[in-house]
């Protein structure tokens, strides 16, 4: 699971913890937690982030806890957005057909 490296650089080793998918309306919402640890300290983590997207679009990935001692900055965030809505979303699509 790439979330974590994204979202904090220096850690490595993130294993999916576990997900959610929830109905609300016409969207999707998955909370995705992940654990791993961290590259300065060496410190295990948590990491969740809840996707939202529905038949038509991705509309959001973000960070909504992180056990880490350094947060997630504002461009790892927009980076994390970023490849939900590149990698991840299209690769959905092509599986569950347009």
């Amino acid at each position: 699971m790439n979330s974590p490296r994204i979202a904090h650089p220096t850690g490595s080793g993130s294993n999916l913890r576990t997900y959610d998918v929830r109905r609300v309306g016409s969207q999707l919402s998955v909370r995705i937690s992940t654990s791993w640890r961290g590259g300065l300290s060496g410190d295990n983590y948590t990491t969740d982030v809840v996707w939202e997207f529905d038949g038509t679009r991705h509309i959001a990935a973000t960070v909504v806890f992180d056990s880490a001692l350094v947060g997630v900055a504002n461009l790892n965030a927009r980076k994390l957005d970023d490849f939900f809505r590149l990698e991840f979303y299209p690769v959905l699509r092509s599986n569950v057909g347009d």
